[in-house]
């Protein structure tokens, strides 16, 4: 029975290590879809507006639009958060499997250097993303006054 629970532990941590993975990629590949599609339909309906619509009868289309980049905004920051996390989450597994084997750690770790997901590249993209929405509210807010 003693012997179990190194093995029952063992498959736990590389099903975290698994899952932490899968929950990543799904998540970004998600809200790239998403980032993609709403930047084009944003860009396109500022150009709409500002050639169409009169000024006068712009401000609940502005209002819908600045709203729609702040929750976006929030997602992105929320995003850049959360690949922060995830890597230091699967830093944190992968430690503790080397540290189950008997061979010493040092060896295993200089080869386990970084997260096996781009936590910083999807951090660094949640943080773009974010000063992408604050400048399309800026936008937003601009076609009011031409």
């Amino acid at each position: 029975m003693a012997q179990e629970k190194p093995d029952n532990l063992d498959w736990l941590r590389k099903k975290q290590f698994d899952e932490v993975s899968l929950q990543f990629r799904t998540m970004f590949d998600l809200y790239v879809r998403f980032y993609t599609v709403f930047l084009t339909f944003n860009f396109t309906a500022l150009g709409l507006v500002l050639q169409f619509v009169p000024v006068a009868k712009r401000i609940l289309i502005v209002i819908a639009f600045v709203l729609i980049n702040l929750n976006s905004l929030i997602t992105a920051i929320r995003i850049a958060r959360f690949s922060r996390q995830s890597s230091k989450r699967m830093r944190i597994i992968c430690e503790e499997i080397v540290a189950q084997d008997n061979i010493s750690g040092d060896q295993k770790l200089n080869s386990i250097t970084e997260s096996a997901i781009p936590g910083e590249l999807g951090s660094w993209a949640g943080n773009a993303n974010a000063m992408g929405h604050v400048l399309f509210i800026v936008c937003w807010l601009a076609i009011l006054l031409i």
